[in-house]
């Protein structure tokens, strides 16, 4: 998961170049599998911090959501971590916060829309995947892609 974040960043950064976009990673995971890795978390979060990249957390499942509250709990009453708690559930955790992004509850289906997002077309974008020496040609296809609504107009169509 860790790569796909530093491919993500990559490929958000060389899209935007220096126009002021608002730029945001959105991670769709049950947070259940350990992450290869693990140790360039810090590089990681300081990259996203130096490009201005919020990385949010979509959490599906009850075991990730309790983690995170967990979590945050914490943080706020300045505890101890607690132990039951991975180690890729904390290194999330860690990315979010310090990156200015946020935890969604996926088991919410109106969480996304409260961010003021919606659905709209898959898109095919073709690119360039460079590897040190190594360049590969890429096709990607969104499965879905987010576009901005404002909450006002959610809010009267429901």
């Amino acid at each position: 998961m860790l790569d796909a974040i530093i491919v993500a960043m990559d490929a958000l950064c060389r899209r935007v170049g220096t126009k002021k976009f608002k730029k945001r990673i959105f991670v769709v995971t049950d947070g259940e599998k350990e992450m290869d890795g693990m140790d360039d978390g810090g590089s990681i979060i300081k990259q996203a911090q130096d490009e201005e990249i919020e990385i949010n957390v979509v959490g599906i499942g009850d075991q990730l959501v309790s983690d995170f509250t967990k979590m945050v709990d914490e943080e706020e009453e300045e505890e101890e971590e607690d132990d039951s708690i991975s180690k890729s559930t904390q290194l999330l955790f860690q990315l979010t916060t310090k990156s200015g992004g946020a935890f969604i509850n996926g088991n919410d289906s109106t969480a996304l829309q409260k961010l003021g997002l919606k659905f709209t077309n898959p898109r095919k974008t073709k690119g360039r995947l460079e590897l040190g020496a190594v360049d590969i040609p890429i096709q990607m296809w969104s499965l879905t892609q987010m576009s901005k609504v404002s909450f006002l107009s959610y809010s009267l169509c429901e």
